[in-house]
């Protein structure tokens, strides 16, 4: 089913008095509130902010095979990432 059909239907039941469904929380590993955004020139910055890791935080805190799990990114790619995060302080 397609974007427009989804929304045409949601509009209907809208003004028909139903309630809205419940809106699923997003799980994505951004990190804590108010943490230092990827620089530019960061390794793997694009990808990592296509998975949702916002922060330097959230790229520190994160299991080696959470990243691992990021198509595009290998062992040498993650090894390049934690020596950029040490480097970062």
């Amino acid at each position: 089913m397609g974007y427009f059909a989804i929304r045409r239907m949601r509009e209907r039941l809208q003004g028909a008095g139903a309630p809205e469904p419940p809106r699923e929380e997003a799980s994505t590993p951004e990190g804590p509130a108010g943490g230092t955004p990827l620089p530019e020139g960061f390794p793997a910055r694009n990808l990592l902010l296509a998975h949702g890791y916002t922060t330097l935080e959230a790229v520190r805190d994160a299991p080696d095979d959470a990243l691992l799990g990021i198509k595009g990114i290998g062992k040498k790619l993650l090894e390049e990432i934690r020596h950029a995060l040490r480097q970062q302080g």
